[in-house]
């Protein structure tokens, strides 16, 4: 016997997988990023760096080759800027405004959640950040044109471990 399944409910399937599989990475991203914090003062800033890399790159990649032909979508850009706000504080200034250019391209965006908010301009890549969760909210301007290899750890509630 052969099944028959008719392009538009082959579409919603797949729809529903992608869906499920946005769910599936967030979650173990931010489960690991909260262990990456719950470390943190333990860890050498490399260890920290590494692990925030890793934890964005397994969380990104396979997702944006989509992406790359079509805006991100509006729940999938709300799941990104969450974790990109999560794992960025542990990295270079140069690694989180090629990380926004690799998963925000050429669109310029704005959006905030929970997490905090997130402003990109790729015309002149510069990157807005405000976290929340901290003693304070804090806001910080990125821009791949400084040049400079600052850590967002620099900022002092980060540096106390006040991030979480």
């Amino acid at each position: 016997m052969t099944v028959h399944i008719d392009t538009l409910t082959a579409e919603l399937a797949m729809d529903e997988w992608t869906a499920a599989e946005i769910r599936i990475r967030t979650t173990a991203a931010l489960a690991k990023a909260d262990v990456l914090d719950a470390l943190s003062k333990r860890l050498h800033e490399s260890d920290r760096f590494d692990a925030a890399l890793g934890i964005w790159r397994e969380f990104i990649d396979g997702r944006r080759s989509a992406d790359r032909i079509d805006p991100i979508l509006q729940p999938e850009l709300d799941d990104v800027v969450t974790v990109f706000l999560r794992v960025m504080r542990w990295l270079s200034e140069i690694e989180i405004v090629s990380a926004a250019r690799e998963a925000f391209g050429d669109v310029a965006l704005a959006h905030a959640n929970d997490a905090g908010s997130l402003s990109w301009s790729p015309t002149d890549s510069m990157l807005c950040l405000r976290f929340r969760g901290l003693l304070l909210d804090s806001l910080v301007v990125l821009s791949d044109d400084r040049g400079s290899d600052r850590m967002l750890t620099a900022h002092p509630a980060l540096a106390s471990g006040a991030a979480a």
